[in-house]
């Protein structure tokens, strides 16, 4: 970067426009012409478009990648090292002019933002048309720091006015300058010209955008819509949504994989076209900042208060939601692809539910009309009744030239957020209701539970709403009944002192053992791609607890493998699975309580050798008593190959033979894929962790050496026998 000497301005007749939350006002002398005094200028260096386009091209494949659409320039600016004061009428000026050479937008972020009362600071373009601002202590956050939005210009002016009276006070820094660049670059599927294209960036040619005639019945959900953006890129989008209390209060819905640092988010409202056509739409209905309340893997959901409720004027709708787990009759989706203005995409067909890179899901097998891209992540799926379901987490829907490409979208699921956190703010009030609709357009301050004998019954509710609840056996307001039962025997393993009614759930060790064993256990193997290893069997009471882990791990295949990559799955004697680890993908038929996330962070890495762990496995709330099984699954979906040779001590379980078990031995019945003599569904979850392996695969049935929908039939024929 280099600095200009001076900046000599001759101000000419300029508009309004405004981002972020304004307090008003206007830069010094607006509208009037007049000369400013000189001023330094920053100029930055000039970008390489080539290589950003070559990156891009890589980037831009990945819905689960941010969409950039500018370059970030690290900097350190502040009142006293840079920029130039003066005195005019009564108070202190301070201007630096910014220059990004060819920039579509500049953008701003403030690392430290602390100014006294009556200060006040703007950002204008060189031609003093439009302007950002005004900000004062109002926009000042608890983090400190401030991200302001962009401004379509490659010259700049930061503005900070402070009365005499308060100078020297303020303390304002620049940490960094987004040098935009995206609409200078075509969208592969939509080579329209530069002149046409948003700011942000522009989206494949088979997109909708959301005021086309066939959105017209989606204008009120549109408005919960917003863009998150974060330095020089269109991070995702995401929504505002609807609580119990209908206060406005401004919770953020997105995906968990867009987190970075939400202090740092620009949210922009209302960023569509006014038309079906066009691709430019107003960038000055923005908040700066919120804080993270609730995240998790279990189905990709974050949720966020925005650092300032959105005035009046941006007309937001907060959206209503079902978090009953209802299959919906068909479902919308709308978003910001690529940056772009706002666009709607129909499933007219039912989701259904599915697992996908550890979380729940709602499956999209295909889009009607209009499809997702990277920068959608984060978006709501709504269903027919026009309430979020849930939240983009990725997928392979995209466009091919003006068409859809046919493929898949998933989304996390909001019924699984809701027993995550989300609850806790979506319900302040403790209702139980598990569906309501937006605020506030649809909201009726007159409804309520008008049945006297239910527990949160309402007085002066006018029309039943269907929130109505009655007290469970512990007395507990729409309670399940879990708050006092529990196992009351004292003998037991798992006895529940505060427990009132015993719900059957006891368990007891084998006999002459202590409650407090452990069940251990060991295998070795070579794992391909979403290859699963022999299952290890044994025979075993009580609920997993901890998991002491250790392994000795050799990168076969080479290339980008981790020992994270491995997923480890423990069924329980009544069929139901569990599942941790992976890096994109898990086990089938298991409920995964979490990625490669969970394991150790050295364990993220290529490098060879021993790595141990200890993980929590109660959030698996597997029980029983009887013939468990655990075995191992590569879960990185693109693995060239690597070697498992662990072993393991589960606490909470006891084995009942007083040792270990084993894997499942050769069996003369070739379905029967765990050796125990029948087959069954612990069968099926081997066929299907194996299914689409093309070499070395444990699961084939038909001696090909690939586990195909030939297997999967011969599998089929024998389901429910016993093998002889």
């Amino acid at each position: 970067m280099k600095h200009l000497t001076v900046l000599t301005f001759l101000v000419a007749l300029g508009g309004v426009c405004t981002a972020q939350v304004s307090q008003g006002g206007h830069p010094w002398q607006w509208g009037a012409a007049v000369d400013l005094p000189d001023f330094p200028e920053l100029s930055t260096e000039a970008l390489d478009l080539n290589a950003l386009a070559a990156e891009d091209a890589v980037t831009d494949q990945f819905k689960e990648a941010p969409w950039r659409f500018g370059v970030e320039r690290e900097v350190d600016l502040g009142l006293e090292d840079a920029g130039a004061w003066t005195f005019e009428k009564g108070r202190w000026i301070w201007r630096l002019g910014i220059h990004c050479p060819g920039a579509t937008g500049i953008g701003l972020h403030l690392g430290e933002f602390d100014v006294p009362e009556g200060a006040v600071l703007y950002v204008w373009n060189a031609e003093r048309t439009r302007f950002l601002g005004g900000f004062t202590e109002a926009n000042e956050k608890e983090w400190g720091s401030l991200a302001l939005g962009l401004l379509d210009a490659d010259r700049v002016v930061i503005e900070y006015q402070e009365p005499m009276a308060v100078h020297g006070e303020g303390v304002v820094r620049i940490a960094q300058i987004v040098h935009g660049y995206r609409e200078l670059l075509l969208h592969p599927d939509n080579p329209a010209p530069a002149s046409s294209m948003g700011p942000f960036g522009n989206s494949g040619a088979c997109n909708i955008n959301v005021n086309c005639p066939i959105g017209a019945d989606w204008q009120v959900a549109k408005k919960s819509v917003a863009l998150i953006t974060n330095g020089g890129f269109a991070v995702c989008s995401g929504a505002l949504v609807n609580n119990t209390a209908e206060n406005g209060t401004p919770y953020f819905l997105t995906a968990n994989h867009c987190l970075g640092n939400p202090n740092t988010w620009v949210y922009y409202f209302n960023h569509e076209s006014s038309s079906c056509s066009g691709s430019t739409g107003p960038t000055n209905q923005s908040v700066s900042g919120g804080t993270l309340l609730v995240n998790s893997g279990a189905s990709d959901v974050a949720l966020i208060q925005l650092s300032s409720t959105p005035p009046s004027s941006y007309d937001v709708e907060y959206a209503g939601w079902d978090a009953s787990g209802s299959t919906p009759n068909s479902a919308v989706g709308i978003h910001h692809p690529s940056g772009d203005v706002k666009k709607i995409c129909f499933e007219n067909n039912a989701p259904y539910t599915s697992t996908a890179g550890g979380a729940q899901v709602w499956w999209i097998n295909q889009w009607e009309d209009g499809v997702t891209e990277p920068g959608s992540s984060g978006s709501p799926l709504f269903d027919q009744n026009e309430r979020i379901i849930g939240q983009l987490y990725g997928g392979a829907a995209a466009c091919s030239g003006s068409n859809n490409n046919g493929a898949y979208d998933y989304y996390g699921r909001m019924d699984v957020s809701w027993g995550n956190g989300v609850s806790t703010y979506l319900d302040p009030l403790n209702t139980g209701q598990l569906t309501i609709d937006s605020y506030p357009t649809n909201s009726n301050a007159n409804a309520g539970c008008t049945l006297p004998s239910a527990c949160n019954y309402d007085p002066d509710a006018l029309e039943d709403d269907g929130s109505c609840l009655i007290d469970d056996a512990c007395g507990v307001c729409g309670g399940d009944g879990t708050s006092c039962t529990g196992c009351t025997d004292a003998a037991a393993c798992n006895y529940d002192g505060a427990a009132t009614i015993d719900d059957g759930s006891c368990l007891y060790p084998p006999a002459g053992e202590p409650c407090d064993c452990d069940a251990e256990g060991a295998l070795d193997a070579v794992l391909m791609a979403n290859e699963a290893s022999v299952i290890y069997s044994f025979d075993a009471a009580g609920a997993p607890e901890t998991l002491t882990f250790s392994m000795d791990w050799t990168n076969t295949g080479g290339g980008g493998n981790w020992p994270a990559d491995l997923a480890l799955a423990i069924t329980a004697p009544d069929g139901s699975c569990g599942a941790v680890g992976g890096y994109n993908s898990s086990p089938a038929g298991c409920t995964s309580i979490g990625d490669y996330t969970l394991w150790p962070s050295d364990w993220q890495t290529s490098n060879e050798g021993a790595y141990s762990a200890t993980l929590d496995l109660s959030d698996m709330a597997l029980s029983g008593n009887g013939t468990w099984q655990l075995y191992l699954f590569n879960g990185y979906s693109t693995s060239s190959g690597a070697q498992f040779d662990a072993s393991w001590s589960i606490s909470g379980l006891c084995n009942a033979d007083g040792g270990g078990g084993g894997p499942g031995g050769p069996s003369d019945c070739p379905p029967d894929l765990d050796g125990d003599g029948t087959v069954t569904v612990s069968d099926a979850l081997i066929l299907l962790g194996e299914f689409g392996c093309l070499s070395n695969c444990n699961a084939d049935l038909t001696g090909d050496d690939q586990v195909t929908t030939s297997d999967m039939l011969v599998f089929l024929g024998a389901f429910g026998e016993p093998c002889e």
